[in-house]
C-alpha cells in the first residue's frame, strides 16, 4: 500500500529519538488488564467507507507523511485508503460512533494471539474533537479486547493522541525515528 502512493519514498526506521528524522514515533502499550465499559459505538461497515475515508483525509497532520513536504500532497489519500483496507481485511475490528450528522470518528485495530491488540488508526471527525469521542473508541477497543495487552503507535509531536493513551493507562516502551530517503 505504501509503494503505491508513495513509490519515491523508502521508509527507514532507527530506534531511538533523532532530531533530523521527519518524524519520531513513539510506542505506548496497556497491560492486559480487564476494563469493562459500556460501549457506544458499532462495528464498521463497508457500506461506511464513504465516511471513514473523509474523516481519515482530514484528521492527520502529524504524521510522518503529512509533515513531509515531498509526500504531503499524498498523505491524506494513503490515510483514506489505509481505512478502506482495514474493512477489507487489514484489521480485525473497525469500531465507529456516530450522531445525527454521521460517523464522529472510528478506531481499527489488529489482534495477535502472542502479543495482544494494536490500535492500527484511530481518528475524530474535526468538528467532533474534545468532546470524548477518542476516549470512548480506545475503551471500547480495550473492553473488546478484554485481558489482551493494546499497544498503539503514534507521532512524539502529536500531545493530544499522548495525553489520551496516557491518562487510559498506557506507558511508552519504545521510540523510533522516521526518515524519508527519496529517490529522485
Amino acid at each position: 500500500m505504501i509503494a503505491e502512493f508513495f513509490p519515491d519514498v523508502t521508509v527507514r526506521r532507527v530506534p531511538g529519538d533523532h532530531k533530523d528524522a521527519v518524524a519520531v514515533n513513539v510506542t505506548l502499550a496497556r497491560k492486559g488488564s480487564v476494563y469493562r465499559s459500556i460501549p457506544l459505538t458499532y462495528v464498521a461497515m463497508r457500506a461506511d467507507i464513504p465516511e471513514l475515508a473523509e474523516i481519515a483525509r482530514r484528521s492527520f497532520e502529524h504524521d510522518h507523511w503529512h509533515r513531509d513536504p515531498k509526500t504531503a500532497a499524498r498523505a491524506d489519500d494513503y490515510k483514506a485508503e489505509w481505512i478502506t483496507n482495514c474493512l477489507y481485511g487489514r484489521a480485525d475490528m473497525v469500531f465507529v460512533e456516530r450522531d445525527e450528522q454521521g460517523l464522529m470518528g472510528f478506531i481499527a485495530c489488529t489482534a495477535n494471539d502472542e502479543t495482544g491488540a494494536a490500535i492500527d488508526l484511530i481518528a475524530v471527525r474535526p468538528d467532533m474533537r474534545r468532546c470524548g469521542i477518542g476516549r470512548s473508541l480506545v475503551e471500547t477497543a480495550l473492553s473488546y479486547y478484554c485481558g489482551k495487552p493494546v499497544t498503539v503507535t503514534t507521532q512524539a509531536t502529536n500531545a493530544p493522541a499522548l495525553a489520551l493513551y496516557r491518562k487510559l493507562g498506557f506507558v511508552e516502551t519504545g521510540r523510533v525515528s522516521i526518515y524519508h530517503d527519496q529517490s529522485d
